[in-house]
C-alpha cells in the first residue's frame, strides 16, 4: 500500500514541479537524476520549483579572470558560459536552444570537472544550469530570461 501511495503522490507532484531523484546505488555512491532508477526502493524525490531568476550582479574577480583576460568589449560581454550537469534536463534544453540559435557557448560540467565545480561554487551556484553572459548571471533557463541578459 505504501508503494502505491508513493507512486500516486509522485504522479500528482511531478505534474506540478520538476523532480530530482536521489538514491544510493549498489556501490554505495549517492546518485542524482531527473529520471527515476528502475527500482523505486529507497528513492527520495527532491522537489525543485520551476522558478527562474535573472541576476545581474558582477561575477567574482577570480571566476571572471578564468572567463576572459581581455578587456570588456561588446563581443566579450556576450561570451556565454554554462555550468551544467549531464543529468540535468533544463541544461539539455538550454544547450539545444544555444545550438538552434547559433549562440556560441562554453559548457562546464560541474560533476566531471573539479575546477568547474569550484568556479560554480565561487559564483554562488545553487543549481544547474548556471549561465554567465559576460558578467551577468542567470540561474536556470528559459529563452525569455536568457534573451533579457544576452541582448543587453
Amino acid at each position: 500500500m505504501r508503494g502505491f501511495l508513493s507512486v500516486l503522490l509522485f504522479a500528482f507532484v511531478s505534474s506540478v514541479h520538476a523532480a530530482v531523484y536521489t538514491w544510493i546505488d549498489e556501490h554505495g555512491v549517492k546518485q542524482f537524476s531527473d529520471k527515476p532508477p528502475q527500482s523505486l526502493e529507497q528513492v527520495r524525490t527532491i522537489q525543485v520549483p520551476l522558478i527562474e531568476t535573472v541576476r545581474t550582479r558582477p561575477v567574482p574577480h577570480q571566476a571572471a579572470a578564468n572567463n576572459s583576460r581581455k578587456p570588456a568589449s561588446s563581443h566579450t560581454s556576450r561570451k556565454v558560459v554554462m555550468y551544467s550537469a549531464e543529468w540535468c534536463g533544463v541544461c539539455k534544453r538550454a544547450r539545444k536552444y544555444f545550438q538552434e540559435n547559433r549562440i556560441a557557448f562554453r559548457e562546464k560540467d560541474i560533476d566531471k570537472s573539479t575546477p568547474a565545480r569550484r568556479e560554480f561554487e565561487e559564483l554562488g551556484g545553487r543549481g544547474v544550469p548556471l549561465i554567465l553572459v559576460g558578467k551577468r548571471k542567470l540561474s536556470g533557463f528559459s529563452p525569455g530570461s536568457f534573451e533579457k541578459i544576452y541582448r543587453r
